[in-house]
């Protein structure tokens, strides 16, 4: 209670200096105006404090407004994630900007149109606030429940005066344990109602305070390392983002029962956080969820019509204090994000996706990896955001590196999911340098592998190796004059056959020669190998002898079976005889061709 008597007395000294600057700031604004009807929205029931105030306003100057100005309390400031403003049911946003006069930061929201003296315009604010819920007590066991405590302005704070103000808040449960009473105020189950409220003078501020259970999940992302990477060559956008989640709520006080907690989710509602869903974009493909230890497999992956839904579980259930840290990645097809005219293009993306619902970003950081050769890198951005110094990335086949855009932006939500533009030049020719490199690459290294092969780095040459080498060499040669000479025996035999049935000696004779002539030619080719072999190996070269004249023996055989085959087709051999003679003229073959395989075989 001392701690809060003593907050409260210096608030209401800052408020004092804070309201003497705003009012000097109020009297040199030319323009003059008042609200005339003021109705506050405040949803509390989640992390975030969502306020939603409609205003009716009237110019009672001179002249013409194009502007109306809006200042947040500064104890407040702090908190303020995200504003936006609109003509009261257009969907259409109005543009707010941020300036700052007196070392105090002003909202102007410009109209769409300039509003004339006496006339009257709606238009509804949007504020969300992050981190403005405070857990109370800090500390709380796993039965307990999260209560939360919020303290924020009963008026609307405001440059102007205000003839009329209502104010609702929404609460996540009815279990509300006090709240500040200010008349006229009533609360009707999970609503509070404050006013309405008469003739409230510029900044005017009465603290509301509201202390009620809150079982939302308070996860926070301390940090969040959004990783884009465009290629223009695969057709592709590849997506990782690295996430760190705190849960911010109550801290967990004791230790953790497994029991309990099965019972408690079963039974009532508890703060801890066992799942949440991610929402990636429709085309998001090769989706995977992995963190330090390795892939986990406690996710479901769903197809929507205009999204793909991760339903994610960490390893554990995160209570007040605790924090996890995982990766999600996946794949986007180039042509849904990547425009272009020419050698000009324009890639439109999100700067943040979905994590959960009612999210809360502390520190985001976004590097689009661009391809190499990339140029005329221009930047449009949602909103305001730090653009940092440009980097350089390499991967495979880089020559230059890739330039890297680098974003980064402080206490965002769910509001902040907007498309962000990068304009560069590219030469599409330069897709080409990629394979180019590689085909370079593959061919210096087939030659250089064959230039080592065929250099001989002996320091002193080994004579046995080559010795052996060129024998092996000469027993392929002559193994293939060898095939020849077999061919040329089948040959012979096949010329005898059909002189037995044509009888034609003239054509066996022809036959005959030129078979001859190649038998010859080869014989004196294999001669000849035999002698050369005989420098490195004298064994081998007396097998090749051996085998010479075995082929001798069998040629004489073949001229044996030419002569009984004309004595047997002039009639001067009877046929029964002729017969005798070839059984025996085959059992010397098959001798002769036993002897010359064997040889052979010790080749």
């Amino acid at each position: 209670l001392v701690e809060l008597l003593i907050n409260s007395l210096i608030m209401i000294f800052t408020r004092l200096v804070l309201s003497y600057a705003l009012f000097s700031i109020a009297t040199m604004d030319p323009t003059t105006i008042s609200n005339l009807d003021v109705n506050r929205y405040i949803n509390l029931q989640s992390q975030l404090v969502k306020v939603s105030t409609k205003i009716e306003f009237q110019n009672i100057g001179n002249k013409p407004i194009s502007t109306y100005n809006l200042i947040v309390d500064k104890e407040l400031l702090k908190y303020l994630s995200f504003t936006s403003a609109k003509i009261g049911d257009d969907e259409n946003s109005l543009q707010v900007s941020q300036t700052t006069e007196n070392k105090n930061k002003i909202f102007k929201v410009a109209l769409d149109a300039p509003l004339q003296p006496n006339s009257i315009k709606t238009i509804v604010i949007e504020q969300i606030f992050a981190g403005l819920l405070i857990p109370h007590p800090a500390k709380i066991t796993q039965k307990e429940r999260q209560l939360t405590y919020l303290v924020i302005n009963h008026y609307f704070y405001s440059l102007y005066n205000t003839e009329n103000q209502l104010t609702l808040v929404k609460l996540s449960s009815s279990n509300v344990e006090s709240y500040s009473k200010l008349s006229p105020s009533h609360i009707s189950d999970d609503e509070i109602h404050f006013g309405p409220y008469s003739k409230i003078s510029p900044f005017s501020h009465s603290e509301l305070r509201v202390h009620f259970e809150n079982n939302s999940p308070f996860l926070t992302i301390t940090d969040l390392l959004r990783w884009i990477e465009v290629s223009h060559w695969g057709g592709n956008i590849a997506v990782e983002e690295k996430i760190h989640v705190t849960h911010s709520g109550a801290e967990l006080k004791g230790s953790f029962s497994r029991f309990d907690y099965m019972y408690q989710r079963s039974h009532e509602n508890s703060p801890s956080v066992k799942s949440y869903k991610t929402i990636l974009p429709a085309g998001a493909k090769d989706v995977y969820y992995r963190d330090e230890i390795g892939n986990i497999s406690t996710s479901n992956l769903y197809d929507r019509v205009d999204s793909v839904e991760l339903e994610l579980s960490p390893r554990f259930p995160l209570f007040g204090g605790w924090k996890t840290f995982y990766t999600i990645g996946y794949n986007l097809p180039s042509f849904q994000y990547l425009f272009n005219s020419e050698n000009k293009f324009v890639l439109k993306m999100r700067l943040i996706d979905h994590v959960f619902d009612d999210m809360r970003v502390d520190n985001l950081m976004v590097k689009v990896v661009l391809p190499e050769g990339a140029s005329n890198i221009n930047v449009k951005l949602p909103y305001e955001a730090k653009r940092l110094k440009d980097e350089l990335h390499f991967t495979f086949l880089d020559f230059s590196g890739r330039p890297v855009v680098v974003i980064f932006n402080e206490n965002l939500v769910e509001a902040h999911i907007q498309d962000f533009e990068i304009y560069y030049e590219f030469q599409t020719f330069r897709m080409l340098c990629e394979p180019l490199m590689l085909v370079v690459g593959l061919f210096i290294a087939f030659m250089t592998f064959t230039l080592i092969v065929r250099l001989d780095f002996a320091i002193s040459k080994d004579s046995n190796a080559e010795s052996k080498l060129k024998v092996a060499s000469y027993i392929e040669q002559i193994l293939f004059l060898q095939d020849r000479r077999d061919k040329l025996k089948a040959s012979f035999c096949e010329c005898i056959s059909k002189f037995k049935q044509s009888k034609d000696s003239s054509v066996m004779n022809s036959t005959k020669k030129s078979l001859d002539a190649e038998f010859k030619s080869v014989t004196s080719q294999i001669a000849q190998l035999a002698k050369d072999v005989r420098e490195f190996n004298t064994e081998l070269a007396e097998r090749v002898n051996d085998l010479q004249k075995l082929e001798g023996s069998y040629r004489e055989l073949i001229n044996t079976g030419f002569t009984n085959a004309e004595k047997v087709v002039n009639n001067r051999l009877s046929k029964q005889a002729y017969l005798d003679a070839d059984n025996t003229l085959n059992t010397k073959f098959k001798d002769v061709h036993d002897k010359i395989v064997t040889v052979i075989e010790q080749f």
